[in-house]
Formats: C-alpha cells, structure tokens, sequence
C-alpha cells in the first residue's frame, strides 16, 4: 500500500501543493492475489509474440501507438510492483537491472533503452524521442535537451542516469 502512495503523490503533485494531509491518505487493495495471479498469466503468455510483433513493427516504421504491448507493459508493471522481490540501493543498480532484463535477443539498443525508460514510467512518446536522439549519430541526449522535452521532475533523475548507462553500455 505504501508504493501506491508513493505513486499518487509522485504523479500528483497538486496534492502537496494545496496543502493535503498525506497522512490521512486512505489506500485500499482492489486486486486479489488471485486476479493478479491471472493477469500475470496473460502477460506472460503473449509477452513474447506481441514484443516480437512490436519490434518488427517499429522497424518496418509502422504506427505503434496503439500497439498491445503498451497495455501488456503497464499490466506486466502492475503485476511485478505486487510481487516486488527487487529491492535496489541506487538508481544505478536499478538502470542496470533493467537494462539486463532487456538486451537479449541481440536487440536493438534504442528498443531496449526505449523499454527501460518505459519502465521508469516515461510516457510513451518521450520514451521513443529521447530513444530514437540517443541511438542516432547527430546529438547527444543531455540534461538541458530533457529539460526542453519536460521530463516530469519525479523522474528526471532517473531518465538521466539511464541515457548515461545507455551511452556507456553500446557506444
């Protein structure tokens, strides 16, 4: 219930802003462990094909947008913050947790890196800018360029020291 916390008032700044007291918060669970324990399933049964499917179609340069993998992504999200088992001592632990998690296959760095940010919880349309700027030749992705792009605050930290990682990993 704490992590849900976390994230309301991460996302939600106003609530500090305008004075709430966030001891008074009242969180209560909505899934089961149950319903959770089948929402993993699904995942985990298409999570391959669909992530195939995804990679040929960013490729081939077709629309993305509104492809299954977002919302397979978000549930994957919701599945593993319920079952965390991953506890990290620094950000650097954690981009390189997730980057391990994600380079296999011989991918490609910019969908890995696109991933990662996704999983940091970057939306959509940032994750394959800041991607697509990183993997190219022509710029490097710098604070100053995020600042420009309005990375939240709650996370710029973290889209940061991942575009290092991602710099120091495949360049």
């Amino acid at each position: 219930m704490e992590i849900a916390k976390k994230c309301l008032l991460a996302n939600n700044d106003w609530i500090l802003k305008y004075g709430f007291d966030t001891e008074k918060i009242l969180s209560k669970k909505i899934l089961t462990e149950e319903s959770l324990a089948s929402i993993k399933t699904v995942v985990d049964y298409l999570w391959k094909d669909e992530e195939k499917d995804y990679e040929e179609c960013l490729v081939s340069g077709k629309n993305v947008d509104n492809h299954i993998l977002k919302h397979l992504r978000k549930l994957k999200l919701l599945t593993e913050e319920n079952n965390k088992t991953h506890e990290f001592y620094s950000i650097e632990d954690k981009i390189s947790f997730l980057f391990k998690k994600y380079n296999s296959d011989n991918k490609d760095p910019r969908i890995i890196l696109k991933s990662v940010l996704l999983d940091l919880g970057l939306e959509e349309e940032k994750s394959s800018l800041i991607s697509i700027e990183a993997g190219g030749s022509q710029c490097k992705v710098t604070s100053e360029y995020l600042k420009k792009i309005f990375i939240p605050k709650n996370i710029f930290e973290e889209v940061l020291a991942t575009i290092r990682y991602f710099y120091y990993e495949f360049e």
